[in-house]
């Protein structure tokens, strides 16, 4: 996907059961919880929890929009909820924080 965001950014996304990710040249990881993210404890509430590692997102359901960018998180609770920003990294992405990719080489 790295070539297809760069050149024609229009032409890649990801679709969840609750939201759609347009993808804008980023490092990204999602976690989707139908009640099988039992692995975490407390388990997660069910939803689709994103976090961003550099670059941006805009994630899309029915009922809104959020847009996120390196060090950010969010939060869509249920199909057809409302994206919600995440002051913290969600437990559902596990424990290891993003790498800050002003270090990565």
């Amino acid at each position: 996907s790295g070539l297809i965001g760069h050149v024609r950014r229009q032409d890649y996304s990801v679709q969840t059961p609750v939201a759609t990710i347009g993808i804008r040249g980023t490092d990204y990881e999602v976690r989707y919880c139908a009640g099988d993210c039992g692995d975490i404890q407390p388990t997660p509430n069910d939803g689709l929890y994103t976090g961003v590692d550099s670059g941006g997102i805009v994630v899309t359901s029915q009922s809104g929009q959020i847009v996120l960018s390196h060090g950010q998180y969010g939060l869509i609770p249920a199909a057809g909820g409302v994206p919600v920003p995440l002051p913290l990294r969600p437990p559902a992405l596990g424990k290891r924080p993003l790498p800050d990719p002003r270090t990565c080489n």
